[in-house]
């Protein structure tokens, strides 16, 4: 959403979005139409000016540029802003490094500027990895020997597919030995049918009978054919 204030040649835009890294601003011509602004093309200029004043009024907000429209002026102020100060950045980029330590990296490498361990706030992702967790309760699954239960778990989509073009993977594991066992697939419909030849293809290798499956009871495991089997 856009909001704007007129203010002689001056634009003062509201609720506007920032995007770390974006070295450019964009403004949208539909959003200003949205918001009760005229808007002309003409001869390389954008002319803006709100509907209820004359066309006298109107403002040059962009200019074309080597074939491209550009905002006029620069930006006077900015009266909310985010940033991230140095420490912020370093912390991040030497995995959540403690802040003392980034005073002292310009003594341990030539060219570093120096990094004040002095910030603001806590670091959420290393608050919440320090944090000190209960201990799980003891499972009261109790296995002697292999396959009596074989844990399973679907993961998945994946951001990029493999050149196979498969996005999910199912994962068993035994209770007793910990031994994993990992499949690929296209699709997650695809689980039911690998769990079978799984079960098949591990049974005749240890001539032992699987007793128990266990999963999460995620959505994908409560079919019927899941059920049924």
């Amino acid at each position: 959403m856009l909001n704007f204030i007129w203010i002689g040649e001056y634009v003062i835009l509201h609720d506007v979005m920032y995007v770390l890294g974006l070295k450019n601003n964009l403004v949208s011509i539909s959003t200003l139409e949205d918001k009760g602004m005229r808007v002309f093309f003409r001869r390389g200029k954008v002319l803006t000016w709100p509907m209820e004043s004359r066309t006298r009024d109107a403002f040059t907000l962009v200019s074309r540029i080597e074939g491209l429209y550009r905002v006029n002026g620069r930006p006077l102020l900015a009266m909310v802003h985010d940033i991230n100060h140095q420490s912020d950045i370093w912390n991040q980029r030497l995995a959540h490094v403690w802040y003392e330590a980034l005073s002292k990296l310009n003594k341990f490498f030539s060219g570093m500027f120096d990094v004040q361990d002095s910030h603001d706030g806590v670091c959420s992702w290393c608050a919440n990895r320090k944090k000190k967790l209960g201990s799980f309760p003891s499972s009261k699954n109790k296995t002697d020997g292999i396959l009596q239960l074989i844990h399973f778990d679907i993961c998945g989509p994946m951001p990029v597919h493999s050149l196979g073009g498969l996005l999910y993977y199912i994962i068993f594991i035994d209770e007793l030995f910990r031994r994993k066992w990992i499949f690929y697939l296209k699709h997650k419909d695809e689980a039911f049918d690998m769990l079978k030849d799984f079960k098949v293809l591990i049974e005749n290798q240890t001539r032992k009978k699987i007793k128990v499956f266990m999963s999460d009871n995620g959505g994908e495991y409560t079919s019927n054919e899941f059920i049924e089997f």
